[in-house]
């Protein structure tokens, strides 16, 4: 079942108030057997265009996928480290997440994620980092 939802994604690096970066955006919902898949679309940075994102939401990790061919692709996965390659403008940022809290909440009106990491941008970091996603069914 698809369902239309308005999708609220707030970034904090470094745990400083100051720096948090809100994304707001309208989108769907599929549920499925396995994961429920998000799909929207978000601002390109330093630019008036946007791109497809899309987030796959399991019950022990969160995969964030930004671009169409994948210009970023992000494995959130408790307790473990996993590796990406960011695709810029500028060129290829490898990135390593040490994924600290997953926490996901389903509620009567949506859905609440909240992820607590490491991350290290070509070998160097560490950034601490939260994002908090909030997917509300219109």
């Amino acid at each position: 079942m698809e369902r239309r939802v308005n999708v609220v994604i707030r970034g904090l690096h470094d745990t400083d108030p100051e720096d948090e970066i809100e994304m707001t955006s309208i989108g769907t919902l599929v549920k499925g057997e396995d994961c429920d898949v998000v799909s929207y679309t978000e601002a390109v940075e330093d630019s008036t265009t946007t791109m497809p994102a899309m987030l796959r939401i399991y019950p022990d990790r969160i995969e964030v996928i930004r671009g169409e061919r994948e210009e970023a692709a992000m494995l959130f996965v408790r307790h473990q480290n996993t590796y990406s390659m960011y695709q810029t403008s500028f060129g290829s940022i490898e990135m390593m997440i040490n994924t600290d809290q997953y926490k996901l909440d389903y509620e009567e009106d949506g859905i609440r994620v909240e992820v607590r990491f490491t991350m290290y941008m070509n070998g160097k970091g560490p950034s601490y980092s939260c994002v908090k996603i909030d997917i509300r069914y219109m």
